[in-house]
């Protein structure tokens, strides 16, 4: 029994340390069902269309392991277009890549990274005598792919 101010409470210690054991046991559950929920939506977004998405990107990873300066172009071509397929299954707005890029970015902060990379296939698209060096092109597959993983595709 205890005494507060003006009037007496009678605390039931046990039963409190069941109750508290209780909502951190619901609290952790109910944590664990948001996150299975969250990436089970992701899957469910993507469905079919997803599986297209990562086809493609075993051809991509398939070209970049080729070790060629052609394939290695291809493979940077070929992955911004994966992304800019996933980008349209996930309903983001415009009229190119780059402006559902620049929409998808407002979102998913990460995509910032993979600008550069945009601008390297541009570069690639239209520059003839480009020289890719390996290093570039790993680390512009690897920007694209952190995107999609980023976006849930992958």
């Amino acid at each position: 029994m205890t005494n507060i101010l003006w009037f007496s409470v009678d605390i039931d210690y046990t039963k409190l340390g069941f109750s508290v054991a209780a909502f951190v046991i619901i609290m952790a559950v109910v944590w664990y069902l948001i996150y299975r929920l969250k990436r089970w939506y992701k899957r469910w977004l993507f469905g079919k269309e997803g599986e297209q998405v990562k086809k493609s990107w075993a051809e991509v990873e398939g070209l970049l392991a080729r070790n060629e300066d052609m394939a290695s172009k291809l493979a940077i071509m070929q992955a911004d277009s994966v992304l800019d397929q996933a980008l349209k299954l996930k309903h983001f707005p415009g009229e190119t890549m780059a402006f559902r890029l620049k929409f998808a970015e407002r979102k998913y902060r990460k995509l910032a990274d993979v600008w550069w990379a945009h601008k390297l296939r541009n570069t690639l698209a239209h520059e003839l005598g480009y020289s890719l060096r390996r290093g570039e092109a790993t680390k512009a597959v690897a920007a694209f792919k952190s995107a999609l993983v980023d976006l849930g595709a992958l």
